[in-house]
């Protein structure tokens, strides 16, 4: 047992050099596993601020687009004679409710893009989620109206077709 010969000198020697590669490797594993959580924030912020700008746009859109597509039913209202009938009474109440609903997403909105650039990455996940369905809900509310916008379109030309039969 007091001499060694060079099987043992190679396992001691190889036994070594996994061990050393082993621990860079780990080392190494490490490393790249906080690069790529950084990539993944990164890309979780550029896409929480890509929504953030489509929310605010279609907040912009919303805010012109709702007194226009209201005005624009009453008028039709009043020249098909709805004017003081159930559904104008309904599209009231719908409107002051789509209102109401924009005004507190609004707000919800201006809470969740605050501190974008220093949430972790599990915040940023769950403030895009949240987002996301901020944005499902303006979207909603905006094809509502334009849909509106539409309609009213299609009776005022059906107006104005019945206007030159009679003239």
């Amino acid at each position: 047992m007091d001499e060694l010969n060079w099987v043992d000198f190679a396992g001691i020697f190889f036994g070594l050099i996994g061990a050393i590669t082993g621990c860079t490797g780990a080392i190494v594993s490490y490393k790249n596993y906080k690069k790529v959580q950084q990539v993944k924030s990164l890309d979780l912020r550029i896409e929480l601020r890509r929504t953030i700008n489509e929310i605010r746009a279609l907040l912009l859109e919303a805010d012109i687009l709702l007194p226009k597509a209201f005005k624009s039913r009453l008028a039709v209202h009043s020249a098909t004679g709805k004017l003081r009938s159930g559904a104008t009474a309904s599209w009231h109440t719908e409107h002051k409710k789509d209102l109401k609903f924009l005004e507190e997403i609004g707000e919800r909105f201006s809470r969740a893009e605050k501190f974008v650039n220093t949430d972790s990455y599990e915040t940023l996940e769950q403030k895009l989620d949240s987002i996301d369905q901020l944005k499902r809900d303006i979207v909603s509310i905006v094809s509502k109206y334009q849909d509106s916008l539409k309609e009213d379109d299609k009776v005022r030309e059906s107006i104005r077709e019945q206007h030159e039969k009679f003239a």
